[in-house]
Parts: structure tokens; sequence; C-alpha cells
């Protein structure tokens, strides 16, 4: 049981790469039409990575930006943990992964191919005997979180307990920034399973992407 709070940290510091989930279509004024996943949206320019090139292009020349049918939030089901989410648009994702130390990874979410950051685990595990809610198992993480050596500038904020869709959850915010990292997590326990979902990023962009995270937390629906 502890082995997912032992990868999920891990997990932080691992580039994943995955495969190139969708692409928008972009036309410019002078009628060229690009296609490719925007990686990077400012206020006068985006980025659109084409074949592994990131190219930028200002919004003054661009005409229309498009989606087609496969860039819209796909319903993503798990039987065994009974539930279903809707994916972050134009993420890459890997599904079902198992990993060496045992933990079980649902669906795994990158934004960009070759970076760690922002990053999104959607996970699985048993809770401990004596767990009564998910506060209980997270509570016990914590523990764990502190009885490792400790890093500077190291903070720790929750567990609390929180509603989301009607059910209760445990939500925990760490801070480290000796390694640059922000970690959030939500924690549901259902069916005798606990549920979580990582959210890891740089202390500068976690603000920034957290919306895409908080998002997937509230799309889920356990049947």
């Amino acid at each position: 049981m502890k082995k997912i709070l032992i990868f999920l940290t891990a997990l932080a510091f691992i580039v994943v790469k995955l495969p190139l989930c969708c692409a928008e279509k972009i036309i410019l004024k002078n009628g060229k039409v690009i296609k490719g996943k925007i990686v990077e949206e400012h206020d006068e320019y985006i980025k659109v990575d084409i074949k592994g090139i990131a190219l930028t292009y200002y919004k003054d020349e661009i005409h229309e930006i498009s989606k087609n049918d496969a860039t819209q939030s796909e319903i993503q089901s798990n039987s065994s943990a009974r539930f279903r989410l809707s994916s972050p648009n134009g993420w890459h994702k890997k599904v079902d992964i198992k990993t060496p130390r045992g933990a079980h990874i649902l669906f795994l979410y990158n934004k960009f191919k070759d970076r760690k950051f922002p990053m999104i685990a959607v996970m699985k595990d048993e809770p401990y005997p004596d767990d009564k809610t998910a506060i209980d198992f997270a509570l016990k993480n914590k523990k764990m979180f502190m009885q490792r050596p400790p890093t500077p500038n190291m903070s720790i904020q929750g567990p609390k307990q929180v509603t989301v869709k009607g059910r209760i959850a445990a939500q925990m915010i760490m801070k480290d920034a000796s390694v640059n990292m922000y970690q959030e997590w939500y924690q549901f326990l259902e069916d005798n399973t606990i549920i979580t979902f990582h959210y890891s990023d740089s202390l500068e962009e976690f603000d920034k992407n957290r919306y895409v995270f908080e998002k997937l937390v509230n799309s889920i629906v356990f049947e």
C-alpha cells in the first residue's frame, strides 16, 4: 500500500514519451492550413507541435483555429474501478500501466511529449485495513512523507475533506521548492478501492495548468 505513494513521487521525475493523440487545424490568412498540436498559447502567438518540431504562429496571421472530432474530450471508463471521466483535450495519454513497484496507473496524461511537467496520473490502490474514509488513507500517506529524510523548503497542506460530485474526497498539496515542484492529490475511497488523482508541475506553472486537473477531477462519474 506504500507503493502508490512511492511511485507518485518518483513519477514526477520521469519524462514519459507518449504518442500525439490529436491535432488542431490552424488556417492562416494567406490560406495555408497547418495541422498540429498547440503546445503553448499566449496573447500574441501560439506554438504548434508538428512532427516533434515546435513552430510559432502569430495571432495576427491566423484566420481560424478549429478542432476536429478527435480533439473533443473523450469519455474514459475503467471497469475494475467502475468510473468514467473526460480526458483533457490535446494531452498525450497512456492507459493501464503496471509499474515494477506494483502501482497501477489507470490513465496517465502529459501535456508535452518530452517534458515531465505538467503531468496528471489517475491510479488505484488498496486501502489500509482500518481505513474508513479517504482522509484516513491520505493521513497515512502524509505521515510517510514526514518520516522520510527532510527536504529543505518542503511543505504539505492537508489532507482536508472536500466534496466532488457528491462524493467525499481527501485533498492534499505538497510544495517542494528544492526540486521546483508542486504536487496535488485528490483521493476517493470507493468500493474498497482508493482512486487517486495526482497532478505535478513546476512551481511557476502549477496555477497555470491546475484548471485542467480540476476539470478532470470534477468530470468523474462513479458507477
